[in-house]
């Protein structure tokens, strides 16, 4: 993965951009599964800001146990990189996870 800073750099800026759309978009998944469950506007826009600044400094602590998927985005990232496989793997089930929440939430607010 990182050999193509070298061999392509525009398809390693394709894939950082889009990495970030897909961390961007899981975040802002994960704040509409809150809000299903939530009705405090605070704990709904706060949550996945204080998530990422926990999972930023769990990160720093323990580098190659857990990973902040904000940090893993940067292109100079100075945290311990996961192979790409795994990473995308770990997104897939992340929104997995987030779209079941959704669903659920969204299920249970249409039978009140």
């Amino acid at each position: 993965f990182a050999n193509l800073y070298y061999s392509a750099p525009l398809q390693l800026v394709v894939i950082y951009i889009s990495l970030a759309a897909l961390i961007g978009g899981a975040y802002a998944l994960f704040s509409t599964m809150l809000a299903w469950y939530s009705t405090n506007l605070f704990v709904r826009m706060g949550t996945g800001f204080l998530l990422t600044m926990l999972l930023n400094v769990l990160s720093g602590v323990f580098p190659e146990r857990i990973y902040s998927p904000v940090l893993l985005i940067m292109g100079n990232s100075p945290t311990f990189l996961l192979p790409f496989r795994k990473f995308m793997l770990a997104i897939a089930l992340v929104f997995v996870l987030i779209m079941v929440g959704n669903y659920v939430g969204g299920y249970r607010h249409a039978s009140r």
